[in-house]
């Protein structure tokens, strides 16, 4: 299990430093007054809340704290490690799929634009044209009907050839979207996430700041009690927006988790898919050899295996 470590001080954890605080440098905090800011029922209600909300499902950072100097949240290792895995599986699966692809289309330029060849040019359409040259130049009756079949029969197999490719890339559609659609997703996530990191920081710099004047200012209550009021009112001010901060890191963080955590999905899915591929390829294959086999016998071809069973 990956350790959580929450980051978030709440309001009334501020107050309390502040107090601390002021007892380490020698002063006397002021007796909370009645009806203080975490006295008030709806923070008490905003503080039970968090408290309940807990730290978001396998979240993990870490933060080091000092009063007045601005420090990076560092995601944890175990966190980087789960993303690591992800990223390498996509890679993994982004060079499978050009492999099982480089299966029914062999050619790279049409690969670098879809998986169909344009129209006339499958490999089956291209020899039985040629077939049609070559039938051209003979005056045997007879060879040019073997010829006709041949060329009729090519013409099949570049249907069956064509509805191999569509069907094949069909079948690769969840793989195809986790290393597209899903990658580019995970990125923008990502990008997110070390942009609300670097917000927090800033909040909790800002909130720390607001801690130190508090102290100072406690230290001399008596002869600034204005100014006392109006730093606790920033100083709740800028928890609340350092808790704001931390609970949008959250969303963010446990939204790039998600990837991560539906993998075991994802692998099981394409592994289907990638047997999905090979039924389709067997399928075809098995349509090809019989037609294959029925125009030779049509012609009076003998398999060569059967001769070898003779």
């Amino acid at each position: 299990m990956l350790e959580v470590i929450p980051i978030a001080p709440s309001s009334a954890a501020s107050l309390q430093a502040v107090d601390r605080s002021v007892a380490a440098m020698g002063g006397k905090s002021d007796p909370k007054p009645q009806g203080a800011p975490n006295d008030n029922p709806d923070t008490k209600n905003v503080l039970q809340a968090k408290k309940d909300r807990g730290a978001v499902r396998n979240m993990f950072f870490k933060v080091g704290e000092k009063i007045g100097v601005v420090e990076q949240t560092r995601l944890a290792p175990e966190f980087l490690a789960e993303m690591d895995k992800y990223f390498a599986y996509q890679t993994v699966v982004d060079g499978l799929i050009d492999r099982l692809e480089g299966v029914v289309q062999q050619d790279p330029d049409v690969l670098s634009t879809g998986i169909e060849a344009p129209e006339k040019m499958n490999p089956f359409e291209m020899f039985a044209k040629n077939v049609k040259l070559f039938r051209g130049n003979l005056s045997d009756k007879q060879q040019k009907e073997s010829l006709v079949s041949i060329e009729s029969l090519l013409k099949r197999l570049a249907i069956h050839d064509r509805e191999a490719q569509q069907k094949g890339r069909w079948a690769l559609r969840k793989m195809r979207k986790f290393a597209a659609n899903e990658k580019i997703s995970m990125e923008e996530d990502h990008q997110k996430l070390v942009a609300a990191r670097d917000a927090m920081d800033a909040a909790r710099h800002e909130e720390d700041q607001q801690k130190l004047l508090a102290a100072r200012d406690a230290m001399d209550a008596a002869r600034h009690e204005l100014k006392q009021t109006r730093t606790m009112e920033n100083l709740e001010l800028k928890g609340k927006l350092y808790e704001k901060s931390v609970h949008e890191f959250n969303e963010q963080a446990a939204k790039v988790l998600s990837y991560a955590e539906k993998l075991p999905e994802d692998k099981t899915n394409h592994q289907h898919e990638v047997l999905e591929f090979f039924e389709v390829i067997s399928q075809t294959c098995g349509t090809m050899s019989v037609q294959i086999k029925q125009v030779l016998q049509e012609l009076g071809v003998q398999p060569a295996n059967e001769i070898k069973k003779k």
